[in-house]
């Protein structure tokens, strides 16, 4: 006998850290488990809500929130087990760290049931000190090392913001860059991005720590409010980050408003100086008869060296206001 399709493994607690494999023929013949067990599946396999609902007797509400396409971090007391979903960042190959990964877990004092889409490499690591035999002891403290797991690799993506703000920060003092604004904006969806996820899966941490669930004991609490206390830090980072990203996009605008500015008085100054010329030869050029000295040979020299008189007036009145 096989385990249903989308079943990744289970393990049973060995109360100690460490835990032992779960076959399905095993698991199928023993009517009353004897220890906690941790089953990890594939959300997406059909037919596996129905055999986990029949297996471990669970609500339907339930059932859908495990199986459900989208989810967003939260933590909701169900009987005596808790219903929590929290979101993890994505370091598969070639994967966009920032697609988060859902991993939606069913808790109580027997079991934990765990389901995702995508690889998560927290699960995995959880899963390697449960078989080297420093892992969880009980559902609540698999939990616990779980919700630690995720938000350490959260940390890295805090650092990869810092370290591209650090960068912009000195490309935006050291010279003019054109695309920095669009860098400057994406870097700014990001954290929005990752922000709107942790803010809710802080509050989901927070109701685990507050919440007196049976299956979490009061160092498990304590954990939890560390872990409520990290993200919060995380969030005050992210909100730095935005404001970092602001004061670089100020910074660009000032710098090119500066130019746009600079370039305008110069093209006034320049308009100035020539309308009183474009003036006078606009009003000698008029077709009409009475043109003073149209019929004599030196007017136009004359005419020339009065319009470049007027503009010598015009530049050393410009400098005497100290406008050029």
């Amino acid at each position: 006998m096989s385990w249903p399709e989308g079943v990744l493994f289970c393990y049973r607690f060995d109360g100690r850290g460490g835990a032992r494999p779960v076959e399905a023929a095993a698991f199928e013949e023993d009517a009353s488990p004897a220890g906690p067990l941790w089953l990890h599946a594939d959300y997406t396999c059909a037919g596996l809500s129905d055999w986990l609902q029949q297996r471990f007797g669970l609500a339907d509400v339930v059932v859908n929130a495990l199986f459900a396409a989208d989810t967003r971090p939260r933590a909701s007391r169900m009987g005596q087990g808790a219903l929590v979903t929290l979101r993890g960042v994505n370091r598969n190959p070639g994967a966009d760290p920032l697609d988060m990964i859902s991993l939606r877990i069913w808790v109580d004092s027997q079991c934990i049931i765990t389901t995702r889409r995508y690889r998560l490499r927290s699960v995995e690591q959880v899963r390697q000190a449960l078989e080297a035999g420093y892992g969880p002891e009980t559902p609540g403290t698999c939990l616990l090392m779980l919700a630690e797991q995720l938000t350490w690799h959260i940390n890295e993506v805090i650092d990869d913001f810092e370290d591209q703000m650090d960068a912009f920060e000195e490309r935006s003092a050291a010279a003019e860059d054109v695309l920095l604004g669009g860098e400057l904006a994406e870097i700014r969806r990001q954290a929005v991005h990752v922000r709107r996820y942790l803010s809710a899966q802080r509050d989901a941490l927070a109701h685990l720590a507050l919440a007196e669930f049976g299956f979490i004991d009061s160092l498990g609490r304590l954990g939890f409010v560390e872990l409520n206390n990290t993200l919060q830090r995380y969030l005050e980072e992210l909100d730095l980050v935005r404001e970092r990203v602001a004061i670089c996009q100020e910074r660009l605008q000032a710098r090119l408003a500066e130019q746009l500015n600079g370039r305008m008085y110069v093209l006034n100054l320049v308009a100035a100086l020539f309308l009183p010329l474009t003036f006078l030869t606009g009003l000698l050029g008029v077709n009409v008869a009475g043109i003073p000295a149209a019929d004599h040979p030196w007017a136009f020299s004359a005419f020339c060296l009065l319009l470049l008189i007027l503009a010598l007036l015009l530049f050393f009145l410009l400098r005497r206001r100290r406008w050029l």
